[in-house]
This record gives C-alpha cells, structure tokens and sequence, in this order.
C-alpha cells in the first residue's frame, strides 16, 4: 500500500509521500478490471455495501480492499497494459518522478516505514542504482511495477474526468504543493 503510517493520517493533503502522485483512494475500480477478472469485482459488493453504509469514511478499509484487488487483478493485466503504447508515452513523460516515487513505495513497505532516515539501505537517492532496480515496468519487481500501473489508471481516470469538464465548458484547475512532507519520496 502506498501509505506512510496505513491510518486515516494517511489521507491528510499535507502528508503526501509524493508532490506528483495521484492517491489511489480515487481510483475507481470497475473502470480497470478485466472480463477475466470480473469475479474479483463481483465478489467485493457486499464489502462495497457495508463500507458506503458507514457514516464516515473507513480510510483503512477503503485502502485495504482496494490494494487486495489491485493486487490480484495486476499479474494478469500488467503485461497488456505495460506493452500499450499509451502507457510508454505516460512512463516516458513521467519517468522523473515516476521511478522514483514507486522505489520509494517500494522501500517503504520493505522497511515498514516512510521515513527513510531509519531504512536498512538505500537512505540516499543513488539515481543509478534505481533506474538499475525500477526503470523498465516490465521487469521491475511486481512490489515496484504495481505502482506504475496504479498511477497510470489513475491518470487515465483523471484525463477522462477532465475531457469530460471540457466539453461542458468546466475549466479544471490543478493545485501545487507548497512543501513537500519529510518522510516523502520528493524528500
């Protein structure tokens, strides 16, 4: 999960582990799953029905159920989606932030925590080395390419949403971070 602490402080704007990723909360899920895995989809209603009837917002299980179905639709839409040349054209326009925001996640997750002062290695940014470990999506390590594929639906998602507001005449403005937060790939 792309998630510094995997708590609801995790959705606060201020705390965003890059200044260039879309947060996965927005993904919609039934815009990305395949025929084949449909059954995945279908089998998360009820959880779907129970979260929506919470008064508030479930963060953690939001994520949760999201991330276990990303996990398990990824292996088998990857190689499609990684060999489109729509998703070449994303990653190579992207690739400054995009390498390294997923080895961060990457790490992240390897080492429990976001702040990189107390991982067991690569505490320093050596742009060699993850351009070795995470620059082509196709061989990189699942636990890296997910997060490529995940920020490309969500850029896929964005753009329709987007083109979308443009036909009917919605001018979408973006915002810019002002800081960037501590334990964050930007850092």
């Amino acid at each position: 999960m792309i998630l510094p602490t995997h708590s609801y402080t995790d959705s606060y704007p201020y705390a965003a582990i890059s200044a260039f990723a879309l947060h996965p909360l927005y993904l919609h899920l039934p815009s990305i799953v395949d025929r084949k895995n449909q059954h995945l989809l279908t089998s998360l209603q009820d959880k779907q029905a129970e979260l929506n009837g919470k008064p508030e917002v479930d963060y953690v299980a939001v994520m949760k159920e999201k991330w276990d179905l990303l996990k398990a639709i990824f292996p088998s839409q990857k190689e499609a989606t990684f060999k489109s040349s729509d998703f070449n054209a994303f990653f190579q326009e992207n690739a400054h932030w995009l390498v390294p925001y997923a080895a961060f996640s990457y790490f992240r997750e390897q080492n429990k925590t976001a702040d990189f002062n107390q991982w067991q290695s690569h505490q320093t940014y050596d742009a060699k080395e993850i351009a070795a470990l995470a620059g082509v999506p196709i061989q990189a390590v699942e636990e890296i390419s997910i997060y490529y594929y995940i920020q490309y639906q969500l850029h896929l998602q964005l753009r329709d949403a987007a083109d979308y507001a443009h036909q009917n005449g919605i001018i979408v403005k973006g915002d810019i971070p002002i800081g960037i937060y501590r334990n964050s790939c930007d850092a």
